[in-house]
C-alpha cells in the first residue's frame, strides 16, 4: 500500500518569502538579514520583523550602515511586489500538489481495495472525479506552456477556459438539434 505523506509543518510566508529571496542578494537565505527582508516582504514593519526575530533596533542600525542592506531595504516595495506574486504561486502549487496526493491516494484505494473504502473517501472520490475534465487538463497545460516561458497571465487563462466553454456548449446545442432533426426526419 501507499505510504502516506505526512507534511510536518506548513511553511510560514515568511519562510517562503525568505527562500524566494533572489539569488543576487548577497546573503545566505537562512542569515539574520535574509530573515529579516523575507519577513519585511510578507509585509510585516521593521519594528515586527525585529521582533519576531528577537533582535534590537540597534542591529537593524547596524546593517543599514551597509550599502547593500539600505539599498535592499530601500527596494522592499519592489521586492514586495515580485515575491508577493511568487509565494502566492509557490503556496497556490505546493497545496495543489498535495490535493493532488489526496486525490491519488483515494483513487489507488478505490481501484485497489474497493469494498474497503469508507462513506467519506467514497464521496471524495465522486467529487474529485468530477474535476478530471479536458478543461482541468487544459489549464494544466497552459500552466505548464508559461511556467517554460517565464510566468503565466491568470486573466488570460480564465479567458481561454470561458471561451473553450462557450464552444462546447454551443457544439452540444447544435448535436442535440441536429438529433431532434433527425429524429423528426425518421418519424415522418
Amino acid at each position: 500500500m501507499m505510504e502516506d505523506l505526512t507534511v510536518v509543518k506548513p511553511e510560514s510566508p515568511e519562510n517562503i518569502a525568505q527562500s524566494t529571496i533572489p539569488v543576487t542578494i548577497p546573503y545566505n537565505r537562512d542569515d539574520s538579514k535574509a530573515k529579516y527582508l523575507g519577513y519585511r516582504c510578507c509585509g510585516f514593519t521593521a519594528a515586527e520583523s525585529l521582533k519576531l526575530m528577537d533582535m534590537s533596533k540597534s542591529v537593524l542600525n547596524f546593517w543599514r550602515k551597509n550599502a547593500e542592506f539600505s539599498n535592499l531595504e530601500s527596494r522592499l516595495p519592489e521586492l514586495r511586489a515580485t515575491l508577493g506574486l511568487e509565494y502566492a504561486q509557490l503556496e497556490f502549487l505546493r497545496n495543489y500538489r498535495l490535493i493532488l496526493h489526496k486525490d491519488y491516494s483515494i483513487i489507488s484505494k478505490s481501484i485497489n481495495y474497493p469494498d474497503g473504502m469508507s462513506d467519506r473517501d467514497y464521496q471524495y472520490l465522486l467529487k474529485a472525479r468530477a474535476q478530471y475534465t479536458p478543461q482541468q487538463l487544459s489549464i494544466m497545460e497552459a500552466l505548464s506552456r508559461a511556467e517554460a516561458v517565464g510566468g503565466f497571465d491568470f486573466t488570460d487563462i480564465v479567458l481561454k477556459l470561458s471561451k473553450e466553454k462557450h464552444t462546447l456548449e454551443i457544439q452540444r446545442k447544435h448535436s442535440e438539434v441536429s438529433q431532434v432533426q433527425i429524429g423528426n426526419e425518421e418519424a415522418q
